[in-house]
């Protein structure tokens, strides 16, 4: 029981100093408190080199140095606190993931109402992000009943008839509405925007009408203004044309030459609508001889009339054996040129029977809106929808039925003009116009041009073919 000395005697109170000897924890020395903290520091060390050895591009930790290790003392290098840091990580990222699933779970959105289907709601969504940039749910709503075409615009109308929404979809959401607010779920951002412009409109499609018609109505008088206009100066260029009349009367004279042995040969016109569609290469034979004796009728030229040798091909030098090729020498012997005579009525082609048919649809259809906006107005001011749409939008829509009434009784009268002027050419020209109708013109003006184009290539074609021969007897000439 005596403590012994420095030398290695016992200390009191102790038993032992060896790793058997159980007792009291006696204070640590300095010393000691150094070495624990040495080996905290190592600790931190050998974590940070731990968290060194992640491989970002796999997404895992991986040991560069036991992983690349070539013998047993590179492994060695990984001691047990490197795989103890390793196993703390990876519970450590399991746990986090675990939490935030909790977490996602816990704050998930009530659920909402929505009126559409998931494919109609993924289109919707895609136009309202746009529209609802441009304009705000509750001024829409008032543009549109106030039928105001300076809010919306062309474009806006477009979307708007995409996704205002059908019958069955608008049922829902009223359906929805007459709900409590206790009972009803919230409704989506999509069916909100949509129910707060549309829920309380009544006849939006004609409210639609209105506003189309009113940005569309200038455009559509002033094309039909300048449609008219033209096939008015079509119809003066034919009237106008000395050139035509002389080509006309050749064509008669031909004919009448043509048919001089039989009942139709003393015709004093002929109608132009009687014409069919012809071109250049389609056949009118006639026997050289008869081409001959024909000449010599129409035109006066004695040498025809005594070169009656039917085996003579060249006896006249047409650029095809055609009654085309022929009437275009014989106009060309009468200094009629093909060419002014195109110039003469260039504006024909233009006021040809599709744009006719185009000038009767635009006039019609301006008819049919003047009566779809004044049925709108006569809806807004019946006792039944009194007050629905507000004093200033009735009296907006009132001014403008007034003036689109004048702007379209004027091109009806001006329509009406061109119709009697076009009637006035054709019974000018022999046609029978008791019959006809008012889109006949157009179809006159396109046999017109038909017959004049053909007969300018006819025309080119006999050029070309007298170029040749003049070509030919020149070398004929030099050879000989």
């Amino acid at each position: 029981g005596d403590e012994q000395d420095a030398g290695g005697g016992a200390r009191p109170g102790h038993l032992g100093h060896g790793p058997e000897q159980t007792g009291a924890r006696e204070r640590p020395s300095p010393s000691d408190e150094e070495g624990v903290q040495a080996a905290a520091e190592e600790e931190v060390e050998s974590e940070a080199s731990v968290l060194e050895k992640v491989d970002p591009k796999k997404g895992h930790l991986l040991w560069s140095s036991w992983a690349d290790a070539k013998n047993e003392e590179a492994a060695e290098e990984i001691d047990t606190a490197e795989k103890k840091m390793m196993m703390q990580l990876f519970t450590q990222r399991k746990t986090s993931k675990s939490s935030s699933k909790k977490k996602e779970i816990s704050e998930e959105k009530p659920k909402e109402f929505s009126a559409f289907d998931s494919k109609r709601n993924f289109n919707l969504g895609i136009i309202l992000k746009t529209v609802s940039k441009t304009i705000k749910a509750e001024a829409l709503r008032d543009a549109l009943i106030g039928m105001d075409s300076n809010v919306i615009s062309n474009d806006l109308l477009i979307q708007l008839k995409k996704f205002a929404p059908d019958k069955e979809e608008m049922l829902k959401i009223k359906g929805h509405l007459k709900k409590s607010e206790a009972m009803r779920e919230p409704m989506d951002a999509l069916t909100k925007y949509i129910s707060t412009v549309f829920a309380t409109i009544d006849g939006v499609e004609n409210i639609f009408e209105v506003v189309r018609i009113q940005l569309e109505s200038a455009d559509v008088t002033k094309k039909c203004d300048a449609q008219l206009k033209l096939v008015q100066t079509a119809c003066g260029q034919v009237m106008a044309s000395e050139d035509l009349k002389r080509l006309l009367q050749v064509i008669l004279s031909v004919g009448n030459s043509i048919n001089a042995d039989t009942a139709r040969g003393n015709a004093v016109g002929f109608k132009i609508s009687g014409v069919s569609d012809v071109d250049s290469k389609q056949s009118y034979r006639l026997s050289d001889c008869k081409l001959a004796r024909v000449k010599s009728d129409v035109v006066g030229d004695p040498e025809s009339a005594d070169s009656k040798d039917p085996d003579k091909p060249d006896l006249v030098p047409l650029g095809g054996n055609t009654l085309l090729h022929f009437i275009a020498d014989v106009a060309a012997h009468h200094q009629i040129d093909m060419t002014m005579v195109m110039d003469d009525i260039h504006m024909v082609d233009e006021a040809s029977e599709k744009r006719m048919a185009e000038i009767d649809a635009n006039v019609k259809g301006l008819e049919k809106d003047l009566k779809l906006v004044a049925d709108q107005l006569a809806r807004m001011t019946s006792p039944e929808t009194e007050g629905a749409y507000g004093e200033q939008a009735t009296a907006n829509l009132a001014a403008f039925v007034n003036k689109f009434t004048g702007t379209v009784d004027a091109i009806t009268t001006q329509y009406a003009d061109t119709l009697a002027t076009a009637h006035e050419l054709l019974n000018e020209f022999g046609e029978e116009i008791g019959g006809i109708t008012d889109l006949f013109i157009g179809v006159w003006f396109c046999r017109l041009m038909c017959l004049v184009t053909t007969l300018q290539i006819a025309t080119e074609d006999n050029l070309n073919f007298k170029l040749k021969l003049e070509v030919k007897r020149k070398k004929e000439a030099a050879e000989a």
